[in-house]
C-alpha cells in the first residue's frame, strides 16, 4: 500500500514538473532562444542576404577588413616609394600596426551592424523598418567611443572624426532620400547626391584647416598637392578686382 502511495507521488510529482516546464512563459523563452540560436546556423524570414546570418556576418567582417588594411598598405608603399630609393627597406616596413588597426576599425562597425541586424530581425519577427535604424545607432556607438577600445592611438583620433562625419553625411543623403518618396513634391532627380557632395567639400575645406581632421598622411598628401601658391593668389587677385570692377 506505500509502495502504491509513493509511486502514485512520484507520477504527481512528474507531471507537475512537466506541467512547469511545459507552461506558456518557458516554451516562449525556448522558441525565443531557438529564434536567436537561428541566426548562427540559418537566416529568418526577413533577411535577403545569402547564406546564414553568421556567415553574412563574418564575410562582411573578412572584406572591409581586408579593404581597409591593404588600402592602408597601398598608401604606405606610395609614400615610401616617393620618399626613399630602398625597396628592401620599404617592403620590410610596409605591414605596420597602423594598417591593421585601420582594418579593425572599417571592419568591425559594419560587422557590428550585420550582427545586430539580424539578432534584431530574430527576436523582433518584424520588417526592417525599425531594425536597420537601431542597428545602425548601436553599431556606430563603436566609433563614437573608439579612443576607449584597445584599438585607440593618435591617429584614430582623426579617423574618429572622418567616419564620424562620414556617418552624418550618409544619413542624410538617407533622410533626403526617403522625404523625396513620401512627398509629391517635384525635385530634381539624384538631389541628395548633391547634397551629400556639398556636405563632403565643407568638410574637405574644413579638414584644409584644421590638419588634426584627417590622417596626417592624407594631411600632407592635400597640402603638397592642393596648398595655395603665389600664382593662385596673384590669379583670384584678378578675379576679384574684376568682380569689383563690374558689380561696383
Amino acid at each position: 500500500m506505500s509502495n502504491n502511495t509513493e509511486n502514485q507521488n512520484g507520477q504527481d510529482v512528474d507531471t507537475n514538473l512537466l506541467k512547469k516546464l511545459m507552461s506558456m512563459k518557458f516554451y516562449s523563452k525556448l522558441v525565443s532562444l531557438g529564434r536567436f540560436l537561428q541566426i548562427f546556423k540559418g537566416s529568418t524570414p526577413f533577411c535577403k542576404h545569402q547564406g546564414s546570418c553568421s556567415l553574412n556576418v563574418a564575410n562582411t567582417l573578412l572584406r572591409n577588413f581586408s579593404i581597409g588594411f591593404f588600402g592602408e598598405t597601398l598608401l604606405n608603399i606610395l609614400f615610401k616609394l616617393l620618399k626613399t630609393k630602398s625597396i628592401r627597406k620599404t617592403l620590410q616596413n610596409i605591414f605596420t600596426l597602423d594598417s591593421v588597426q585601420l582594418g579593425a576599425i572599417v571592419a568591425l562597425v559594419p560587422a557590428a551592424y550585420k550582427l545586430i541586424l539580424c539578432t534584431l530581425r530574430c527576436c523582433r519577427r518584424k520588417e526592417d523598418k525599425y531594425n536597420s535604424i537601431i542597428a545602425g545607432v548601436i553599431s556606430s556607438l563603436f566609433v563614437f567611443n573608439l579612443e576607449l577600445t584597445p584599438l585607440s592611438c593618435p591617429q584614430n583620433d582623426a579617423r574618429r572624426k572622418f567616419l564620424i562625419f562620414l556617418v552624418f553625411a550618409r544619413s542624410l543623403q538617407s533622410g533626403a532620400e526617403i522625404l523625396k518618396n513620401k512627398t509629391k513634391i517635384p525635385v530634381p532627380n539624384n538631389w541628395e547626391d548633391i547634397l551629400l557632395y556639398l556636405i563632403s567639400v565643407s568638410f574637405v575645406a574644413w579638414a584644409y584647416f584644421d590638419w588634426k581632421v584627417l590622417p596626417f598622411n592624407v594631411y600632407n598628401l592635400m597640402n603638397k598637392n592642393g596648398a595655395q601658391k603665389y600664382n593662385d593668389t596673384v590669379m583670384m587677385e584678378v578675379i576679384y578686382r574684376g568682380i569689383g570692377e563690374k558689380y561696383h
